[in-house]
Formats: C-alpha cells, structure tokens, sequence
C-alpha cells in the first residue's frame, strides 16, 4: 500500500475516516482558505474543534503557514474561553461553531467533512484594537509555533510558548521511547486539545504513520468495549481512565490481550492501580512524567516488564536535578533539555519566577530518586504537609490507603491545623458494597504508616473529586474538609 494511501483515522469498526494523503490534501485546502484571507508567518491561530479530521489538518495547515497553533478545549467554559482568547490574541478563530467572540472566525461546521464548505466570517471590530488593552507585549515571539494552556489543576491557567525545537524533542521522547512503528495502532482517549492527548496521541502517532481509532462519545463511555473491536497495540491514558476501564473489564468479566503496552500521564499512578490493570490487560502498565513545559513527556519507565510500578522512570530527552532542603524524603525536580519552553505567553514574572539563575526550569515536583536511578514523585511543593516538624507527601498516604483491599482509588491532602501547622485528610473511594468503615481505614494505616503519615481526617466518596479534565484534585479535596 503507498504510503499516503494508508490510514490515518479509522472508526472502531475500522472503517477508513482519514488516510495520510487526505491529510495533505485538507491541510492545503485549509492553508490557502487562512493564507486568502491574511493569515501567515506568526499569526496565532486559536482552534476550538474535538478530535476529528479537521483538527489533523488544521495543525499541519497552520505549521504549513508558518503561523502558531493554539489549540483550546471545546468543553471550557465560555469564561475560560474568553480568558484564553484575551491571552493569545488570536488571528482566527477556527470552530464548529459561531461563538461570541471578537476575532474573525473560521467556521467549520463538520469537522468530519472535508472543508470544502468551510466559511469565514469577519471580525465585528477593528483588528489593530481589539486585543491591545488586554497584554501589553506580543502574545508571540519570533521561533513559536505552538501555545498550550495549563489546566490550572495548581492555579490560574497559563499559556505555554513551545518552539519547533521544542515540538520536535516532545514527539521524539514519546515516539522513539515507546519505539512507535507503522504497526501500532492506538484509540483517541484524550482530547488533542490537551498537551497529553496532542503530543502522545496525535502528533507521536502522525510521526510514525501509526493507524489512530476515532471512537464516537457512546463508545468513549464504554473504553472497555474498545479494546475488543479497535484492537489496539497500545495506548496512553489519565489514571482515572485507567480505573474506568479496568472496572469495566471486571463487570464484564473480561480479560485484555493483544496490546504491547499501556502508557499513563497526567496524574500520579498507584502501584496497585497498576497491578490490577496488568492483570487483566495482559500488558506492562507505565508511568509518564508529563509537563506542558517541556513539551510533554520528561520521563517515563520502559514499555517492557522492567518497569517498576509507582516510580516514573528515567528521563527523556531532558536532564534533571534534585535541589533545595529534604521535603518528606525527596528535593525538588528541576530539568533542562532541548524540549524545555521559553516562556509563559503574557505572564513574563511566571517566567522568571519558573527558572533557576543558570536556566533549569523549577517543576514545583518534589521527587526521589531510587537506587536504580528511577523516580518517584511525591507531589507538588504547595501539596507537602508541614505537620508539626514533620513533612508529609500526599502519594505516601494513597500508596497505602491503596493497599487497602476495599479501596478502588483515594486521595490525599494538606488542610490547616490549629497547632500542627498542617493535618492529612484523606477521601477514600471504596468498591461497591464494602462495609469497610473509616476507622477500619485508620487502623489499616497504622500498619502501613509511621504515625506523622496517618490522615487526621478521612471522608468516605463514591467518586475523588475532579477537575474538568478528569483529573483528581487535591486542592478540591482539601475543600470537603474543615479546618482542623
């Protein structure tokens, strides 16, 4: 088969969506529509599509051009929207959509369709005013080719600049690590929109010419069903994905084969979560360290049985560093590398503040490494418990909570004390129908922990609290419990 005849996107039933030389074609069609209408070198190019054919084009069309591609979550509100937009500045608009927004907007209507009718709808004002009042230096420099925004799981989003270097180094720690081929064959579980989706999902896969199924929502709600007719070799998930689909293979009563590999990121990973899905998929089950600001993936353990479950590998295509004062065993990560950003769109005290004197970039993780040379992460600077003249990290407390045979998944965090400074509270997510109770837990991790570890507080869930994105957060635990 030539290799622009081969397919890119396919549905479940594998049925051809895309091939590599539809790519090339709507990609070219999408150019020369931007380029007509006064898009080029260095204009930012928002786009608000989901995963679909159109996104595919519109980011190589936009790299064509020269311009920088800004994808942003359809799912945001209509208010982060608006902060994202007032940030980036945009040239256009590229959605499925009209919204109200005040930049000229590339309608695309059906992003499964190729965009012969795609229409382009002017700006209500004066282009040359409109973003001016909003930051005050150009939201791009010279060399930038993509924006990310942060989740906020840590605070106010942020708008990452990654350069071509950048992209190149970020496709390449994923793509070569993982030793993508042809051959492979992954499902669209993460939003491209997303520097996890987009870099491991997408652009790794594109790289490599590997085959991506596009499931549809109804058969994103049942992952496990996936596994069955998408016949993947491997794939890259959030934990809490990991979890709904393991729990789906067991209320079915099924078991995994086939896959050489399933990757997770976004979000720690116990190592009971992993072992439970190993079991039944069949597969090694490994942890990514991933950040915005160095393109994505900054470590990650092998695709192969040597990993080891709880820590996330070796680096990848970046150097780190421990430094500062013990914090609950570890020091803070700092890395430097090739992939690493230049800086935060608009926000040029974030950016100072995320760099060390002689250029490494501070990760806010505080980490440890192990005697193989692997590491763990404990948690953020700002999630370590000062409890009494003790520290605590939050991922000690859930590797043992998660030992628990009664515990599907928890959570662990830092809230205020009257006299320690600090208390653990943890919530706890247990299976359905355990009759476990909280003091059961309590006792539990007295033979798990030391003492300074066991959560003063500990709220039973029937679901961790989440961001938008699906990750757990912490800062939204901590919120369920009063202060102590």
């Amino acid at each position: 088969m030539d290799a622009l005849d081969r397919p890119f996107l396919v549905s479940a039933d594998a049925d051809p969506i895309l091939s590599f030389g539809q790519l090339e074609a709507w990609a070219e069609s999408v150019a020369w529509c931007l380029k007509r209408n006064g898009v080029g070198s260095g204009d930012v190019v928002v786009t608000e599509l989901p995963n679909s054919p159109a996104f595919a084009a519109v980011m190589s069309a936009v790299w064509n051009i020269g311009a920088v591609f800004a994808p942003v979550d359809p799912q945001l509100s209509a208010q982060e929207k608006r902060q994202i937009l007032a940030l980036a500045r945009p040239s256009v608009v590229i959605a499925s959509a009209p919204g109200p927004i005040e930049s000229p907007t590339l309608l695309w209507r059906n992003p499964f369709e190729p965009p012969a009718h795609i229409e382009w709808i002017p700006s209500q004002v004066a282009r040359r005013h409109q973003w001016a009042p909003t930051v005050p230096d150009p939201p791009v420099h010279e060399g930038d080719r993509l924006i990310l925004f942060t989740s906020g799981s840590t605070g106010a989003p942020k708008a990452v600049a990654l350069s071509e270097a950048n992209i190149a180094a970020g496709i390449s720690a994923v793509a070569d690590h993982f030793a993508l081929t042809p051959e492979d064959r992954t499902i669209a579980l993460l939003p491209w929109a997303q520097g996890h989706g987009l870099f491991a999902n997408l652009m790794a896969t594109l790289r490599n010419r590997c085959t991506v199924v596009l499931p549809s929502a109804s058969e994103m709600r049942q992952s496990h069903r996936l596994l069955d007719s998408a016949t993947p070799t491997w794939l890259t998930v959030m934990p809490a994905q990991l979890a709904g689909l393991t729990a789906g293979l067991v209320a079915s009563r099924k078991r995994a084969r086939g896959m050489r590999f399933l990757r997770t990121a976004s979000a720690p990973l116990s190592r009971l979560a992993a072992e439970r899905a190993e079991r039944l998929l069949g597969c090694p089950v490994v942890e990514a360290l991933d950040l915005a600001e160095t393109s994505h993936q900054a470590a990650a353990d092998p695709p192969s049985w040597e990993r080891v479950p709880g820590t996330v590998g070796t680096p990848t295509g970046v150097e780190f560093r421990l430094a500062g004062a013990e914090l609950a065993g570890g020091h803070e990560l700092e890395v430097r590398g090739t992939a690493l950003f230049s800086r935060y769109v608009g926000n040029p005290a974030a950016t100072a503040a995320a760099f060390t004197a002689d250029g490494w970039l501070r990760t806010r993780d505080v980490a440890r490494r192990e005697r193989d040379g692997r590491l763990r992460i404990l948690g953020r600077l700002s999630e370590i418990a000062h409890r009494g003249d003790h520290t605590v990290a939050p991922v000690d407390v859930e590797s043992a909570l998660d030992e628990h045979p009664d515990v599907v998944s928890s959570l662990a965090t830092r809230v205020p004390h009257s006299r320690l400074g600090d208390d653990i509270a943890a919530v706890v997510h247990l299976r359905k129908g355990a009759q476990t109770t909280k003091r059961d837990i309590v006792r539990h991790c007295h033979a798990h922990l030391a003492d300074h570890q066991i959560p003063g507080q500990i709220r039973l869930v029937t679901q961790l609290p989440k961001l938008p994105n699906g990750k757990p957060s912490r800062r939204m635990a901590a919120q369920l419990f009063e202060v102590g």
